[in-house]
């Protein structure tokens, strides 16, 4: 059912209200702004789906709709829930509770880290979903009948996919795991993008010395901001190709900003600025923390031990059925070997599952040996 109206919509919720699970999705488009433009709110319970129209709905008229997804005595079932959640800050101006992602959920189930929604369905529902509709542009009206399908299958699903993906975590003891990582995306969704971290998704930033890495952290922020004043995609501001290759530059001028290529778009004051931030950023005593970068350098020998942790995480990812990131990335193998009690290894159930073994591995108590094409211990 499409609904776009305010008499449509109190009718849906009201025959949703008592619902103790629902389920979740939405459609939007971003590619011409920063910020995404919600286009379509998907809304789904065991017997019923709807497609409800958020660009005719306002959000005074979306106010039935926030009291029901406000309700905690119901979850919120999504799958890749990190775009939708950002789509009810927009809408509602915070994100409902308590919530589901099935995503996640499958990644205790399976190796598999990022298992997309048509693969779940056809594991759990043994169908295969058309996909004629991917690239439609949900900004448009009216949506024919086979975009709305489209729509309303992305719902349809999951509640009994939640509810039987619940059972088998309970019975391997893993929904309590599940929840703290689904709390996470919740708090990053919830949170904009500080501009003084941008510096950390630039490509190739780790390969700047610590002097050109202060500039670069000044110009990604001045990009960040300048993309979230102006709405439109921050590689519209500035490529990170571009980036990098100022934040090289000793002495910035105008005139070499302006050689550089890429940069033909800047205005007179884009020049400006940033030849500016970089000189200021030269004087920032900040340092800058790259991850793999050169100026992080690890002790000897620490890259071997770190390779064969990985390893060993690896295989114990398709011993136990999970996602070898939902037990620790890098990250957490380094902070671990460096005796960080702060490494998600060091506690709960990742160091029974993993850190434990990996204790005995340093020490030499147990090896790892390929018996039958497989890495196990000994």
């Amino acid at each position: 059912m499409f609904v776009d109206s305010e008499i449509d919509l109190e009718k849906v919720c009201e025959q949703l209200a008592d619902a103790p699970v629902l389920a979740l999705d939405t459609e939007f488009i971003r590619e011409n702004t920063y910020f995404l433009r919600p286009c379509l709110l998907q809304i789904g319970s065991k017997n019923s789906q709807h497609a409800i129209d958020v660009i005719t709905l306002g959000k005074d008229e979306l106010a039935p709709l926030k009291r029901l997804l406000f309700n905690q005595a119901c979850v919120k079932v999504f799958h890749a829930a990190r775009q939708d959640l950002e789509v009810m800050r927009l809408l509602f101006d915070e994100i409902p509770s308590p919530i589901f992602d099935t995503q996640i959920g499958e990644s205790f189930l399976t190796p598999q880290t990022q298992m997309g929604y048509g693969a779940l369905v056809e594991k759990y529902q043994n169908f295969s979903l058309p996909k004629g509709s991917s690239l439609t542009d949900w900004s448009r009206r009216p949506l024919d009948k086979m975009q709305l399908q489209y729509a309303l299958d992305d719902v349809k699903y999951l509640v009994p996919i939640y509810e039987e993906m619940k059972a088998k975590l309970l019975e391997k003891g893993r929904y309590a795991w599940v929840l703290p990582e689904i709390q996470n995306e919740i708090v990053q969704a919830a949170a904009m993008e500080d501009p003084e971290n941008a510096y950390t998704h630039v490509k190739r930033i780790a390969t700047l010395r610590p002097a050109s890495a202060k500039v670069a952290r000044a110009l990604a922020a001045w990009r960040e901001r300048t993309a979230q004043k102006r709405n439109v995609p921050k590689k519209r501001v500035m490529l990170d190709e571009v980036l990098v290759s100022l934040s090289r530059m000793k002495n910035l001028t105008p005139a070499k900003v302006r050689r550089v290529r890429g940069t033909n778009h800047f205005s007179g004051r884009d020049v400006e600025k940033i030849v500016s931030l970089a000189q200021e950023a030269e004087l920032d005593p900040r340092p800058v923390f790259l991850s793999g970068s050169s100026v992080q350098k690890e002790p000897k020998g620490a890259q071997a031990v770190s390779e064969l942790i990985n390893a060993y995480i690896r295989a114990l990812s398709e011993e136990e059925q999970i996602a070898a990131s939902n037990i620790a990335n890098k990250e957490d193998i380094a902070d671990f070997l460096r005796g960080e009690k702060s490494s998600r290894l060091a506690s709960g159930w990742r160091y029974e599952l993993a850190g434990k073994s990996i204790e005995k591995i340093l020490t030499g108590e147990v090896g790892l040996f390929v018996v039958d094409g497989s890495v196990t211990l000994k």
